[in-house]
């Protein structure tokens, strides 16, 4: 920052000629844009794309990866070779002044505990992220768009222009499925993932249960006892099952159903490792949650999603096909063979039929044939 107010007095010696020769409001734009170079020329990089997410018209919650794969298609497109991630804060305490989906009575805490444990934790898992910044007033992406003007996304970003790029069904719109960019897991994590595998996994399959446990639209929340019965009847020679709690409930106790089976808790919350968890697994399941995004657009995490609709919450079929691009009984349209919409409730007979044909699936593209062989079918499942 010296060396940049430096700069700044050393061209102040040639403003002032140019200010009698071209009127003051060419000098204000020159001063504005030579700030700019300054302030943030090492930020400059030619082969650069900057992705802007401007809270005032975005939520911070988990559709900011569908950002992320839209500003990796734009930088494909654009010829540049990495992205800059700039997070802008909103006009209402940094956000867009809407109240948090949590119950929580901790208010728009919530939205900054989501702002640095999800949406700048997410922006890693793009590979082609080279830095992130999170700006401290709207003003400075007002300099840092005119400063790098050609080489911004969304295209035509101003902090005025109502822009919104985190829905999905603009994702689905943007490429053909075979080109989709993808999520991956970082080196580090992986390589923390692997090792607490190799202790504790061993040559087992690692079937990871992510959990919904929200305080908000509950009827969407995973049916934990049978969650809890599909884990208990999995033979525990051949499958490891782990639990990864909500967002919401990280440390909050687990319910005795799920008493002798491992829960993960730190996973929670560090989204590195729970890409590197579902990267590893030999299956994900889940309910139609936010950090089942992470998998949907990971093209190694294979899973088993539940619950798609429900129309207590206005998840209907209608809404489904207009936001996701999904009509009953399809999946997410960039699917692999082993990524599976199961449009059904998360019953246990349910899980467990969804469950032996996928891993049928696994199997047979590996060329060796493992049955679902449950220790037993335990009754009931709530």
């Amino acid at each position: 920052m010296i060396n940049a107010f430096r700069g700044l007095s050393i061209r102040l010696a040639g403003w002032s000629e140019e200010l009698r020769e071209n009127g003051l409001r060419w000098f204000l734009h020159r001063v504005w844009l030579d700030a700019g170079e300054l302030l943030f020329g090492a930020w400059k990089a030619k082969d650069t794309l900057v992705a802007f997410y401007d809270l005032a018209f975005s939520p911070a919650h988990f559709d900011f990866v569908n950002f992320l794969i839209l500003a990796e298609i734009h930088r494909r497109r654009s010829g540049c070779r990495a992205l800059h991630i700039v997070i802008v804060p909103g006009p209402h305490e940094g956000f867009d002044g809407h109240k948090p989906r949590e119950r929580n009575d901790q208010g728009v805490e919530n939205l900054r505990w989501r702002l640095r444990h999800v949406l700048v934790p997410c922006s890693w898992l793009m590979p082609s992220c080279r830095q992130v910044s999170v700006l401290g007033s709207r003003d400075q992406a007002r300099l840092l768009a005119a400063s790098f003007a050609g080489r911004i996304f969304p295209r035509r970003y101003s902090i005025h222009r109502r822009i919104k790029c985190h829905l999905s069904n603009r994702v689905m719109k943007a490429v053909p499925n075979e080109s989709m960019p993808s999520l991956a897991a970082t080196p580090q994590a992986l390589f923390h993932v692997e090792q607490w595998m190799k202790r504790v996994v061993g040559g087992r399959k690692l079937i990871v249960l992510s959990l919904r446990e929200c305080s908000y639209s509950r009827p969407r929340n995973s049916s934990k006892k049978d969650w809890a019965a599909f884990a208990r009847g999995l033979d525990p020679a051949v499958y490891f099952p782990v639990i990864v709690r909500d967002v919401e409930a990280g440390l909050d106790p687990l319910s005795e159903d799920f008493e002798g089976i491992t829960a993960l808790h730190e996973i929670a919350w560090n989204m590195e490792l729970r890409m590197a968890l579902y990267e590893k697994a030999y299956l994900n399941l889940f309910v139609t949650n936010g950090p089942g995004i992470l998998a949907y657009y990971n093209r190694k995490a294979r899973y088993l999603v539940f619950k798609i609709l429900n129309e207590e919450c206005g998840i209907t079929r209608g809404w489904s096909k207009k936001n996701f691009g999904t009509d009953l009984g399809q999946d997410w349209p960039t699917a692999t063979p082993f990524q599976k919409f199961v449009w059904d409730e998360d019953r246990l007979e349910v899980i467990q039929e969804a469950f032996k044909e996928m891993c049928e699936k696994i199997e047979s593209s590996n060329g060796a044939a493992a049955p679902f062989t449950p220790v037993a079918s335990p009754a009931g499942g709530g």
